[in-house]
């Protein structure tokens, strides 16, 4: 008997802002911003707190934020075991309204982390903590890029392909340390 399966999005967007060129210089990537998509709602670290959006809801007020459109980006779908799906969806529900705060931006961008305030994260965290969570990754790390994230999920076997120009970037950036609080 076959185990029944769900999808994952992961959607990584482009900047949109001068904050977002400043993140996407900073993380040396084409990705200033990503959320996750899980049964219909997309999930994401954002300023001030952690939202849930139906995606399909243009009038919800983060939808100019983490719709795709009006946002460009890119997006990874995968196939997870139900169980893992909830226990991703667990994990986000449980977040929801974490603060995002600026002594938490200013770590990412010194990649100082000893400035992490304990229980906040930034979106790609957010995403990647989550799958940990589940299980599908084996640890938490702090200040990882999009394309780190895309490693992550390919080493792992979570996508089957990645593109050597992801693989490459990701080697080239600053390594992700292991998370030291989850």
């Amino acid at each position: 008997m076959e185990k029944e399966e769900s999808t994952i999005q992961i959607r990584l967007y482009h900047a949109d802002s001068f904050f977002g060129e400043l993140c996407c210089w900073r993380l040396e990537s084409p990705y200033s911003h990503s959320s996750i998509m899980v049964d219909g709602y997309v999930y994401s670290a954002v300023y001030p707190r952690a939202v849930k959006m139906l995606a399909t809801n243009t009038k919800s007020p983060e939808y100019s934020e983490l719709g795709i459109p009006p946002r460009t980006g890119t997006f990874v779908t995968f196939r997870v075991p139900v169980e893992k799906k909830n226990l991703i969806k667990e994990w986000l529900e449980k977040h929801l309204g974490t603060r995002y705060d600026l002594l938490s931006l200013l770590g990412w961008a010194l990649r100082c982390q000893s400035l992490q305030v304990k229980g906040t994260y930034y979106c790609f965290e957010f995403v990647h903590s989550s799958l940990v969570y589940a299980g599908l990754l084996p640890v938490e790390r702090s200040f990882i890029t999009a394309e780190q994230l895309l490693l992550d999920l390919y080493e792992h076997k979570i996508i089957p392909t990645l593109s050597d120009k992801i693989i490459q970037r990701a080697k080239y950036q600053k390594p992700a340390p292991i998370r030291y609080e989850t």
